[in-house]
């Protein structure tokens, strides 16, 4: 792993969301009692060592509760206080088989009925509660027919020796990066099954940590590692009614676009040692003379996660759409819930991400086309979208009948009021299909048309803030620009790109160079 070579030092903070430690070179193996069950393990059985899901549910949540109260949901750092660290620490009696100094990790420190090598690790923030870690875990299990005693988690607050860690912060001791690296990669690669839990769902915190979105970048890039984005049933639920509600469209319109789910960047992320970001931000990208600028390493990381977070969101989306028996189709919602799926994938801005939409689109539109829900103004957005997706691919003549087609509806009424949610979409995005369509025809006379009657209302969002008209009037530009010069009107057209070009700048938006 080449990105895995630039040596530095990282430092050890007990409150970093990530630690990782360094066992003996040659084994040890330390008696501990567990539950009165004597045990042993060796130095690197507890490096990997994972307790399992169904302890978590019920002895974890037990100790917690008896701490705290019984309604009590406190984050780690407050459990860490009580339960990893100082003489209430569950480690504190117990010798470290990783070094044999006295106290060791939680996981070292328990009943080995509960432990074995770890099955999966999961990528968090100390910042979740405890109701949340342990919930999804037992809701992931659920999901996939898993037993929850056989499903042993590594998870670096309860794995990693606490005590350790506070020692090292407390003398200021520095690691030496390619001992985190050898650890980091061995562990997951040991492994090889990530949950990166997300929470909540709209605003994840774990992609505001750099050790998160650094994890989940390895994990999503490392061959033979399977990773898997996870989240409470409640957050899945919360998620498909505000998708169901127009929540997406609504977002997007709005410009309340410093969603977590479409805005990632590593160079932002918090850590609690700046020393750790630094040598992050050199082991994603060796290279990188200032990570204030743009570097292609750091929009690869960037893209990555924002990508399969969107993949996430749009595979829960996919699977509520599937039909079954004995329920109901609330049609609205139902197309509400497609339409934003296939946004998800629209956004990726790939010929393959695009077909997908479509595809999304389409079956949308056939069961819009069949119910009381025909040439509304969801079903006459579905299939804009629909065409502007094949107009993107190059089917153009599909595009254009379908264009042609919506056009003719009744449903598109002058000053006609479109259900919330759906209003960006129609009519500006058919002129706009229409416009790409006629350019990449040669019809620059028939797009000229078109831009001319769309000009007085697309200058009226030369300011906005509001992603969807803000976007209109950036292709406005492009396509006059196009349509000019193909009209041999070379000067015309240069001042058009000209203008799109320091616009964009000034707005921060390089979609389309």
């Amino acid at each position: 792993m080449r990105r895995l070579q630039q040596l530095g030092r990282i430092h050890w903070g007990v409150n970093a969301p990530r630690s990782y430690e360094k066992g003996p070179a040659a084994p040890t193996e330390v008696s501990r009692p567990c539950g009165g069950i004597p045990c042993h393990s060796t130095a690197e059985e507890s490096e990997l060592l994972g307790a399992s899901v169904a302890f978590m549910k019920k002895e974890f949540l037990e100790e917690v509760q008896g701490l705290f109260g019984c309604n009590a949901d406190p984050n780690y750092y407050a459990i860490s206080e009580k339960l990893f660290l100082g003489p209430t620490g569950k480690g504190f009696h117990f010798d470290c088989p990783r070094d044999g100094l006295p106290g060791c990790s939680y996981v070292d420190a328990i009943d080995s009925n509960y432990t074995a090598q770890a099955t999966v690790m999961l990528s968090w923030t100390w910042e979740y509660t405890v109701h949340t870690v342990v919930g999804t875990l037992s809701d992931w299990c659920n999901s996939k027919g898993l037993d929850p005693a056989c499903v042993y988690v590594w998870q670096c607050a309860l794995c990693c020796n606490q005590y350790r860690v506070q020692e090292r912060r407390r003398q200021g001791q520095w690691e030496p990066f390619e001992v985190f690296h050898s650890i980091f990669e061995r562990r997951v690669t040991s492994i090889g099954r990530v949950l990166a839990l997300m929470t909540p769902w709209h605003e994840p915190k774990y992609v505001t940590r750099a050790w998160c979105a650094f994890e989940f970048w390895i994990a999503a890039t490392t061959p033979g590692v399977c990773l898997e984005v996870v989240c409470a049933s409640s957050e899945k639920d919360d998620m498909l009614a505000a998708m169901q509600d127009g929540w997406l469209t609504t977002m997007a319109s709005q410009q309340q676009g410093t969603c977590a789910l479409y805005h990632v960047d590593v160079r932002s992320a918090a850590t609690s040692s700046p020393d750790d970001k630094a040598n992050i931000l050199r082991c994603i990208d060796p290279d990188a003379q200032s990570f204030d600028a743009d570097t292609i390493q750091l929009a690869k990381l960037n893209l990555t996660v924002q990508k399969r977070l969107k993949d996430w969101c749009t595979g829960m989306m996919i699977v509520s759409l599937q039909p079954r028996i004995g329920q109901a189709l609330d049609i609205k919602k139902h197309l509400m819930t497609a339409f934003s799926a296939g946004i998800m994938q629209f956004v990726n801005q790939s010929p393959d991400e695009y077909a997908r939409a479509a595809t999304i689109f389409e079956a949308a539109c056939a069961i819009a086309a069949g119910s009381r829900a025909a040439r509304t103004h969801e079903h006459a957005s579905l299939e804009a979208i629909s065409a502007y997706c094949r107009s993107l691919l190059g089917e153009s003549i599909d595009a254009h009948e379908k264009a042609i087609r919506v056009m003719n509806w009744g449903a598109l009424l002058p000053g006609g009021k479109a259900p919330q949610g759906w209003e960006t979409f129609i009519p500006t995005m058919l002129d706009m299909i229409l416009v790409s369509i006629f350019v990449a025809q040669g019809r620059f006379n028939a797009a000229m048309e078109v831009l001319d009657r769309l000009q007085p209302l697309v200058e009226e969002w030369s300011d906005t803030d509001s992603v969807g008209p803000r976007t209109s009037y950036r292709l406005f530009k492009q396509f006059k620009g196009c349509a000019l010069f193909g009209l041999g009107r070379h000067v015309e057209a240069g001042c058009e790109m000209q203008h799109a070009r320091v616009w964009m700048e000034k707005h921060g938006d390089t979609f389309g160079g």
